[in-house]
């Protein structure tokens, strides 16, 4: 397994030469999710299974954190 920056992440999502796996909770997916990711939370039974289905040919980028700036909007 190796770390990618944000920037690696990008090139890669733009390049389509990638699967996007976000092992977090269906909460936190919910919360925020990078598009066109699949949730497959790591704690879920059956989820050795479903990573062993995964096309191989490509390569997978998991997501275990994602940190979102939030804007919150004044109050008038």
């Amino acid at each position: 397994m190796q770390k990618i920056t944000a920037e690696q992440l990008l090139d890669a999502i733009e390049n389509k030469d990638v699967q996007l796996i976000d092992v977090r909770t269906e909460g936190e997916f919910k919360e925020g999710s990078i598009y066109n990711a699949q949730n497959i939370c790591v704690t879920t039974n059956g989820f050795e299974q479903k990573v062993k289905n995964f096309d191989k040919t490509n390569r997978f980028i998991c997501i275990v954190n994602l940190a979102l700036e939030v804007q919150k909007q004044p109050k008038y």
